[in-house]
């Protein structure tokens, strides 16, 4: 009996003990369901609920960081081929597309209502077409669908911006940036030009190293403000007036009808310089900027360059740096600022660009005799121009010695200055030639 009372005993411990782990497992189960709200610690994976995640999923940083749903693939440019690409028309009116300067080939097909004459060095092109503009890379694939933006510019540099209702957005080629915002939001904003009087045929251009974006206020035509930016997306100067702008190590510098404003790095304007002359251009030789203000040329830290030539106090020539070479109205002074060759004063010649300047027979006094064509560096004659009439369709010199030449007709080829030529006068317009006449 005593045996048997024993065994029972044994059996209905072990029952109850499977019974009350049954009950457990049940209970598990049950606290993870989806209508339980079970709170956990915080570890380096779990973030307590209100606290900002370290690690935001990808997605989420990706809708934040867009203005809207964009580019589904992002695209790439081809940086080896894009400098060689320049703008090119085949009839009188048509359509442009992009002309391979090595083949005189299109690599990209008329296709464009207008655009940027070549492809920035960041590999981009801005263009327009009939039913809005957009941004292509070096296969001509659209960066942005067609009336999806209002307006766009491409800075030198890797700076894009493009216009979307009363906002503009910064874009590094395919990578959205920010949005560009000043300490006003009802101000409207579109990206502009920079602007700097007696600059050739256009007075406005594209600036270099800088943005700057016009803002204009509810219901009133015009700019109230131009808004710069460094290529980041920072706004560094708030000017009411058109202008230039430069900057370096030591601060930022806005050059304005008859005022140059001294910025610190922080944007806080430091002093104001009234000037006799009126709004000047900025240009940058590597990390160096030159601007002329009352006959003196300035460079970083707004120090005076000491210039081996007299100009008037009153002058104000647009300044042209290159390849370590200065061109300041009808001359060009080497690294030592010393004058070393001139040419005729109504040449339209951008300075030099890939180691060459294009030259005309300077005129009475000039350096240079009656020479027309290009020159090296060291003022040498690399290829002569013998057609004089046709002098001015003749560009300054593309990378590996291309350039364009222009007949009687109008039409525009490609040559080298070996003396090759690429392909016969055929375009009405190439590069900054456009049907007579400067694009």
């Amino acid at each position: 009996m005593r045996k048997f009372l024993l065994i029972m005993s044994i059996v209905l411990c072990f029952a109850l003990t499977l019974c009350l782990a049954s009950c457990n497992e049940e209970e598990k189960t049950e606290g993870n369901g989806e209508d339980q709200n079970v709170s956990e610690p915080a570890t380096d994976d779990t973030v307590a609920e209100g606290a900002e995640s370290k690690d935001e999923p990808a997605e989420e940083k990706e809708e934040e960081k867009q203005p809207e749903e964009k580019v589904k693939e992002k695209l790439t440019t081809d940086l080896a081929l894009s400098p060689y690409l320049v703008r090119a028309a085949s009839e009188k009116n048509g359509l442009y597309g992009y002309v391979d300067v090595r083949t005189g080939q299109y690599a990209i097909q008329p296709q464009f209502t207008y655009g940027d004459i070549t492809f920035d060095e960041d590999g981009w092109a801005c263009v327009s077409t009939e039913n809005g503009g957009t941004v292509i890379n070096t296969s001509g694939e659209f960066l942005f669908e067609l009336g999806e933006i209002e307006d766009k510019v491409n800075y030198e540099g890797d700076a894009i911006v493009v216009k979307k209702g009363d906002k503009c957005y910064l874009y590094h080629g395919a990578d959205y940036v920010c949005e560009l915002k000043c300490d006003d939001e009802t101000l409207k904003l579109r990206p502009t030009s920079a602007f700097a009087k007696d600059y050739g045929y256009n007075s406005m251009y594209t600036p270099d190293r800088y943005i700057v974006v016009g803002a204009s206020k509810p219901e009133k035509s015009g700019f109230a403000y131009y808004l710069w930016f460094d290529r980041d997306g920072k706004l560094l100067y708030k000017a009411d007036k058109l202008g230039s702008f430069a900057g370096d190590e030591t601060g930022y510098y806005h050059f304005a009808d008859n005022q140059v404003t001294k910025i610190d790095l922080n944007g806080n304007v430091i002093e104001q310089i009234p000037t006799k002359s009126s709004v000047h251009n900025v240009s940058y030789d590597g990390d160096n900027w030159y601007a002329m203000i009352d006959g003196t040329v300035y460079t970083n830290g707004f120090t005076p360059v000491a210039v081996q030539v007299r100009f008037n106090p009153q002058d104000s020539f647009n300044v042209m740096a290159g390849d370590g070479i200065l061109k300041i109205n009808d001359m060009y002074l080497d690294s030592t600022y010393s004058r070393f060759y001139s040419f005729y004063i109504d040449d339209y010649s951008y300075g030099f660009q890939n180691g060459y300047a294009k030259v005309d027979d300077g005129g009475l006094g000039a350096w240079g005799g009656d020479f027309d064509g290009y020159i090296d560096t060291q003022g040498n004659p690399v290829y002569e121009i013998t057609d004089k009439d046709n002098f001015d369709s003749y560009t300054s010199i593309l990378p590996d010695g291309y350039f364009i030449f222009g007949n009687d007709n109008n039409r525009y080829g490609i040559m080298k200055l070996d003396g090759t030529v690429v392909i016969e006068p055929t375009y009405t317009s190439l590069y900054t030639r456009e049907n007579g006449r400067h694009a």
